[in-house]
């Protein structure tokens, strides 16, 4: 992989293999202090890892200046190049639970038109991590005790890391009455959460909520990691710009910790 590869990687939140990501930064001139202060590493699996970016600024000028991707109309005619990873595809797809059922599949295309041989229900909670959708019954038994959202009466999606943002999903989203995010509490995934609240056409129309369970400030105190204090300042501006994501913020930032969702399973 080129580096431009796995700066775009980085930047839709994909997993890398981060020493060899280190091998091809070095070979840019950066070294590990560079490193240190644009980005924050979080494992993904015994492989790769989560890169969230710190600095964005400076790591904006490196995409733009390693970005070696001519303009393409399309997938197809960067085939011969190797480089249709760059441009977006035709639509997306997401898998969607009714209640507790089984998963379907869900494709929208990049024009907002929706494929699915179920009809939506009125309220869809997403689920950021795949352990807690797979384990949807202990999901469901934590949500209903701790934050009073019954499954059973929702749809339920998985989000997939930032797939949940793809813009694509404006009009699906913006379908629902009303629509609630159970992520973690950590700053790229309050990041993800803020773009599906811009994507929705008609913000009065769709309630929007980051699910909080009841015990959540203990919870952050004794399972928590500790916030990075290079992240407060970009969350105290999420919460200046996005007035639903308050309380989240609010909680990370006086708790001073960041929390995974599986601590709920």
């Amino acid at each position: 992989m080129k580096i431009d590869n796995y700066f775009e990687d980085i930047k839709s939140r994909k997993p890398i293999n981060y020493r060899s990501f280190k091998k091809k930064a070095f070979g840019i001139g950066l070294t590990d202090s560079d490193l240190l202060k644009l980005f924050e590493v979080k494992k993904f699996d015994n492989n790769k890892v989560i890169v969230n970016i710190i600095h964005e600024d400076e790591f904006n000028k490196l995409f733009q200046k390693y970005n070696s991707v001519t303009t393409f109309k399309s997938r197809k005619e960067a085939a011969p190049t190797g480089r249709t990873h760059a441009l977006k595809v035709s639509g997306t797809t997401c898998n969607v639970r009714q209640g507790l059922n089984h998963p379907h599949t869900v494709i929208v295309s990049k024009d907002g038109e929706i494929f699915s041989n179920v009809e939506a229900r009125k309220q869809l909670l997403i689920i950021e991590n795949e352990e807690n959708f797979l384990k949807i019954m202990d999901t469901q038994k934590f949500l209903k005790m701790h934050a009073n959202i019954d499954l059973e009466k929702m749809d339920v999606m998985w989000g997939s890391g930032n797939r949940a943002a793809n813009s694509y999903l404006a009009n699906y989203y913006s379908r629902y009455e009303k629509i609630f995010c159970f992520f973690d509490y950590e700053l790229g995934v309050i990041k993800t959460a803020q773009s599906i609240y811009s994507l929705l056409i008609n913000k009065e129309s769709t309630h929007f909520e980051f699910v909080i369970a009841d015990n959540a400030h203990m919870d952050l105190k004794e399972f928590g990691v500790d916030l990075n204090k290079s992240h407060i300042k970009k969350l105290e501006k999420i919460r200046n710009e996005c007035n639903v994501l308050a309380k989240a913020v609010n909680l990370m930032i006086n708790t001073g910790k960041i929390m995974e969702q599986e601590v709920y399973l």
